[in-house]
């Protein structure tokens, strides 16, 4: 079956399929080589007692909400904390501190997971536990040719339970992490073996039950299907991975789950070696392939390479991540063997070409890594154990030699080296530890920490030191310096006993001090020439390996029986002695080299070159929680700071909602004298007062000005103070909304270390300016509408004074014409005409005075003017003239008509022959004045819309001069705040790109060094 994630996004290459993803988490999408697990939590999760948030990153910047309308809260640097990422991901701890002691340094454990593009084949137990050597090489080959996962599976049922939990052990310990380890139905094998998943059968247990069965949570569910119907039942359950019989069932779901789907390509292993058969897995959607059966052959299995690249070509087109960034490359020096010197039979044969390119490799590898943790990550407080670590790569490899004296490790060396470099006797030779190291001329020296170091012109000195020590009873009483010292940086230690008397209790004592540090421990059984004969060198050969089974606690000890004198003497004259020869090629297989097929062949060449790359493992995984926390930071930086503009955005749409508040309180204060000036007219302007109108307005002098007084004191009122204190506030509001968003911006941005002066627009001169010359703009407003009232009252006093010359004019004509009664009756006829004339000018009354209403508003030259100076400049006193000229109007056409009707009709009445002719002349002239009454309430109508679109007109000019000022002020705040803010943002973009580089980058490494892992657990 195959392993995937749950409902979320496909993986794309470089994924991994893991498990204890809740349903309903998308993964992130990763670039080709890039390891991402489906959790929320990066890809080196950790159980819940051992998991750690930096608090160290190098953003650190407190969480503050965005400035907002009223101003916003700016965000503060803390400083960037030390943080011990070893102690606290892998050791549940905080940073580096006594409390962190008894808790082991590297105890989490990694997810369970499956590479996606994969290729997985299943195997029974017969063949991991059986003897074939070609199937077990087979085997071997696939999982080094790229194989992501081995199904365990008893398909026949023959293996019992105990064998199919050890040939998980068993299969556990070939793959070394290379591959995932996955157990057909048996979570029970599963989870006691620690393996890292199961593989379902359509009549297996649920999905749900078989994750509660395994150990850990993060156990893989893999199921394996028959068609259609069953992937996507098992993709609704929470399957991880589903394995399809055939392309055409990956096929058929493809596009309907998320659950990646490996499927077997046509003819089986034969189809491997086919591209039209991986081909037609690629077209089907498969993300890798599965086979029910191991590798038939070596050859086939070396095929899987191959067989996965268009597999991961077609995941990386589907990908839309970023590529990875290249890989670096830094120089190094390398181990060559050189020259010869001595016959030793291991010179020149533990560094081979293939050894040197891994070594190479991992060279350059840990120093990209060291630079990038330096220079990304410099909060973590273990970079330097992956300092030290790759200088464990300079070093050459490093043989501990212990025993008690006299048991011949002097000799066992100088068969080894090939000649006779050190004493050899029987008093002890050795009281000091001694380092071996090449050297051109033998000379001794001891260094500055009392160890001596003892240079030999031997070649296997060029790839190999050997620590060569005192007896066991000397070494007790130094056992701290050598333990200390040695031991812990030993590749291997040769605990070489004499086979006359082996397993002294100095040598007991002493296995339990070295017992902790968990190094390989090979028994060397020197002196066999002297027992009798090979049923003796067996027994001593066996008493060894049950105190070493008992004292170290391992299976299986290395005990080797050899007779060093013998084997340097037969080097000496040319041959070789067998048992020395089987010593030789113990250590040159478990350091890498001889024979490739032994047991623990390549054993400490693993050691060597997978602790580096485990530190570095576990620094990246440290360092991957650290980048995220600083990507997540830095997106929400990068999101508040461009945010700025969607902010302005909003803060324009909340400031023209209230600026409809604003402009809502100038029109009450106008329209509330409106609203008088209404009532005004409706108490004066009525048919009631007809006769008060026709006495005052027609027969009197128009009232003397009551209705200018009556403007100033019941329209005017206080409606003049409430407009001026609503346009005051209207400014005091824009000025405050603004300043708030100006100072909220810069405060954000001067926290940011960024200076908002650096960014000054000057945009608001203009507005300084308009302000301090508001008052001498109004004060001339005032002074151009009181010249145009001065004006008006002039005008108005000669047409008063015209007015008297001219009824006096009149009055004296009346006399005249008495005094001339006797004129000719030829001109009684035009003078009847010229009486009548005048008798209608005097009814009608003066003519108006020339108000026109566009004349009441004095308009500023200047488009900026304020909204206060467009306020002082309406005439309030030639609103009151026009309003008594409307009055006096409204009076003259109805009530003045009426009545000059009825002294018509006296007047006609004189030139009337008979009665009816008078009645029906009276009768008309009451019909016309009866009709110019009744258009009272139309003028009084026509007096009010002629008011009201006054204040209209002035009501458009002073809010348009508050939208000019609204719509610059605003527009000055949003330019000045893109400015202030455009540092910011150009720095916020910059980090989370650096940040996602250093992401990718670790990434990039992080995949290097797990394909460099799985290419050294091959060796």
């Amino acid at each position: 079956r195959l392993l995937g994630t749950h409902q979320g996004t496909m993986p794309t290459q470089g994924m991994v399929v893991s498990a204890s993803a809740a349903p309903g988490l998308l993964p992130r999408r990763a670039a080709p080589g890039r390891r991402v697990t489906v959790s929320p939590r990066a890809v080196f999760d950790v159980s819940a007692a051992s998991t750690m948030r930096s608090s160290g990153s190098r953003l650190s910047i407190h969480r503050a909400r965005s400035p907002r309308v009223s101003g916003g809260t700016p965000r503060g640097r803390r400083l960037t904390a030390r943080v011990s990422a070893i102690g606290r991901l892998f050791g549940g701890g905080g940073g580096a501190s006594d409390d962190d002691d008894g808790k082991a340094v590297f105890a989490a454990k990694s997810r369970r997971q499956v590479r996606i593009p994969g290729f997985v084949f299943a195997v029974s137990p017969a063949v991991v536990n059986g003897e074939d050597a070609d199937a077990l090489a087979a085997l071997e080959a696939a999982v080094a040719s790229g194989a992501t996962a081995v199904i365990l599976a008893n398909d026949t049922g023959d293996a019992t339970t105990r064998e199919l939990f050890n040939a998980a052990l068993a299969l556990k310990e070939s793959l070394r992490g290379r591959a995932a380890l996955l157990v057909a139905d048996r979570t029970d094998i599963a989870a006691s073996a620690e393996c890292d998943g199961v593989v379902l059968s359509d009549d297996g247990v649920p999905v749900v039950v078989a994750r509660k069965s395994l150990t850990s949570a993060s156990g893989v569910v893999a199921c394996g299907v028959k068609d259609e119907q069953a992937a996507l039942i098992a993709a609704k359950e929470g399957a991880d991975l589903i394995l399809a019989p055939n392309g055409r069932v990956a096929d058929a779901v493809r596009g309907k789950i998320s659950v990646p789907v490996f499927a077997s390509p046509r003819n089986g292993w034969a189809g491997v070696g086919a591209p039209d058969a991986i081909e037609a897995l690629v077209a089907a959607g498969a993300k890798g392939a599965v086979l029910p059966t191991p590798p038939p052959s070596v050859d086939v299995a070396r095929g899987i390479a191959a067989a996965l690249a268009p597999i991961a070509a077609a995941v990386k087109k589907d990908s839309d991540s970023e590529p990875g960034a290249a890989p670096s490359a830094s120089a190094s020096t390398t181990l060559t063997p050189i020259g010869t010197s001595g016959t030793s039979t291991m010179a020149g044969k533990i560094i081979d070409p293939t050894t040197q390119a891994l070594l190479e490799r991992e060279r350059v590898l840990l120093d990209d890594a060291v630079a990038f943790l330096t220079e990304s990550t410099p909060s973590l407080e273990e970079i330097g154990l992956l300092v030290e670590a790759r200088k464990g790569l300079e070093e050459l490899f490093l043989l501990v030699i212990v025993g008690e004296f006299n048991a011949g490790k002097s000799s066992v060396i100088n068969a080894m080296l090939g000649q006779k470099a050190l004493k050899e006797g029987i008093l002890p030779t050795t009281n000091e530890i001694t380092v071996l190291k090449f050297g051109d001329e033998p000379r001794t020296e001891q260094s500055k920490d009392g160890f001596y170091t003892q240079l030999i012109p031997a070649d296997l000195l060029r790839e190999v030191n050997i620590v060569d020590t005192p007896g066991t009873n000397v070494i007790l009483e130094r056992q701290q310096r050598l333990t200390e010292e040695f031991v812990p940086r030993a590749d291997l230690v040769l605990f070489v006993l004499s086979a006359d008397r082996p397993m002294t209790e100095s040598e007991v004592k002493f296995l339990s001090y070295i017992r902790k540090w968990g190094k390989k421990v090979a028994f060397v059984v020197n002196k066999c020439d002297r027992l009798e004969n090979q049923g003796e060198v067996d027994e001593v050969k066996g008493f060894v390996a049950d105190n070493a089974e008992r004292l170290l606690g391992v299976t299986d000890p290395a005990v080797l029986p050899v007779s060093a004198k013998a084997a340097l003497a037969a080097k000496e004259k040319g041959g070789g002695e067998t048992d020395f020869a089987q010593l030789e090629d113990y250590i040159l297989s478990f350091l890498g080299a001889g024979d490739k097929k032994g047991k623990n062949s390549g054993e400490g060449l693993r050691l060597k070159l997978g602790t580096p790359l485990q530190v570095g493992t576990m620094l990246f995984g440290a360092a991957e929680e650290i980048l995220a926390q600083e990507r997540a930071e830095a997106v929400e930086e990068l999101q508040q700071a461009e945010g700025a503009d969607a902010a302005m955005d909003k803060y324009r749409e909340a400031m023209e909602a209230d600026f409809g508040a604003q402009v809502q309180a100038v029109r009450t204060a106008v329209m509330g004298a409106v609203g008088r000036c209404d009532d005004l007219l409706d108490a004066t302007l009525r048919l009631t007062n007809g006769a008060d109108l026709f006495t005052t307005y027609v027969l009197g002098n128009g009232a003397n000005g009551a209705i200018r007084e009556r403007y100033k004191k019941e329209v005017l009122g206080d409606s003049e103070t409430k407009l001026r204190a609503a346009i005051k506030e209207h400014t005091g509001w824009l000025a405050r909304n603004n300043d708030n968003q100006l100072r909220a911006y810069a405060d954000a941005v001067r926290a940011r270390g960024f200076d908002p002066s650096a960014t000054d627009l000057n945009l608001f001169e203009r507005e300084e300016r308009i302000a301090a010359e508001e008052d001498a703009a109004i004060a001339a407003v005032r002074a151009e509408v009181e010249a145009k009232q001065t004006a008006a009252a002039e005008a108005e006093a000669r047409a008063a004074e015209a007015k008297a010359k001219a009824a006096a004019k009149e009055a004296a004509g009346d006399d005249g014409a008495a005094a001339g009664d006797g004129a000719d009756d030829s001109n009684d006829s035009s003078k009847e005409d010229e009486d009548s004339s005048s008798l209608a000018d005097s009814l009608a009354g003066p003519a108006p005075a020339q108000t026109s209403a566009s004349s009441l508003i004095t308009r500023a030259s200047s488009d900026l003017t304020s909204p206060a100076t467009v306020a002082a400049g309406f005439d309030h006193a030639g609103a009151a003239r026009l309003l008594e000229e409307e009055v006096k109007d409204a009076v003259y056409s109805t009530v003045g008509a009426a009545g000059a009707s009825f002294f018509f009709a006296v007047f006609l009445s004189g030139f009337l022959d008979n009665l009816a002719e008078d009645v029906l002349a009276f009768s008309l002239t009451a019909a016309v004045g009866y009709v110019s009454v009744l258009s009272l309430p139309l003028k009084r109508a026509e007096t009010k819309a002629k008011a009201r679109a006054i204040a209209e007109s002035f009501l458009d000019e002073v809010e348009g001069a508050m939208k000019a000022e609204f719509e610059r002020k605003v527009g000055a705040t949003t330019a000045q705040v893109r400015a202030t803010t455009a540092p910011w943002v150009a720095s916020a973009r910059e980090a989370e790109a650096a940040v996602a580089a250093s992401q990718s980058r670790r990434d990039r490494i992080s995949e290097e060094m797990d394909q460099l892992q799985r290419d050294v657990q091959s060796i």
